[in-house]
């Protein structure tokens, strides 16, 4: 699954979290344009972080290493 979106309302973590009760063995990665406030949730699974900007490589990497686990 794929969640593609600019987020208003809860926050991406909140989502995430939601996803992962739905979907235990989904994968998250986190992108995030603001390296200065954003930190990953303690023990989150799937966890990957691609921060902007980005090549399309580099999302690629990124999006193969977090579904690789």
């Amino acid at each position: 699954s794929v969640i593609v979106g600019v987020l208003v309302g809860p926050s991406g973590v909140a989502l995430a979290g939601r996803f992962q009760e739905a979907r235990p063995s989904g994968r998250v990665l986190y992108m995030t344009g603001y390296p200065d406030r954003f930190e990953i949730p303690h023990g989150a699974r799937g966890q990957g972080v691609v921060m902007k900007p980005f090549s399309p490589t580099q999302l690629a990497v990124r999006v193969r290493s977090a579904l690789d686990g």
